[in-house]
């Protein structure tokens, strides 16, 4: 008698919760898939990039000095002294720190803009979802 009652009293409460929830519209999608599929924002990322390329170019530029002066480095380090070897060793090392520096402020700046336009679209998409 009481598991026949239990059983009444849940399946009471699942046609409830049934009820409750046919009633509810719920939609589910990937909106960085919708957001990265829009035109819009491919247009936007887009200009986004365009904007740090002769950023980027000067970096790959300072990279590839950089790699000279390191193979230069190497080839002169055994016809220098130790004097002028420590004295170019460090003239490069804070070269290559000035590069590192600014090639992570580089990908910093231009992260956060792309946040900045994913987090637009996220919030149109959201608006557009509640509307």
């Amino acid at each position: 008698m009481r598991k026949v009652l239990l059983l009444a009293v849940i399946f009471c409460l699942e046609a409830v919760i049934y009820a409750n929830a046919a009633e509810a519209k719920i939609a589910v999608f990937n909106s960085r898939a919708v957001a990265a599929q829009s035109d819009p924002f491919t247009q936007a990322r887009k200009k986004v990039e365009n904007q740090y390329i002769p950023e980027k170019k000067k970096l790959e530029a300072q990279a590839q000095t950089l790699q000279k002066q390191a193979d230069d480095l190497q080839k002169q380090s055994a016809s220098l002294t130790r004097e002028a070897l420590a004295e170019k060793s460090d003239t490069f090392m804070r070269a290559k720190r000035n590069f590192e520096d600014a090639t992570a402020a580089y990908q910093r700046k231009a992260e956060a803009a792309l946040i900045r336009i994913d987090q637009e679209f996220s919030a149109r998409l959201f608006q557009a979802a509640q509307d």
